[in-house]
């Protein structure tokens, strides 16, 4: 959920990655995608 329109400047910047795979799974410090890639988060 983003709270603001300038979502687009957040996308840009070098700690964001765009992942449109679904997730599989949610860990503590990452979330798995249906392919298998595991990606950590900072919730």
């Amino acid at each position: 959920m983003l709270i603001t329109n300038d979502w687009f400047s957040t996308l840009q910047k070098s700690n964001v990655k765009l992942v449109t795979n679904r997730i599989q799974e949610i860990k503590s410090h990452s979330i798995i995608t249906q392919n298998g890639d595991e990606y950590p988060v900072d919730i």
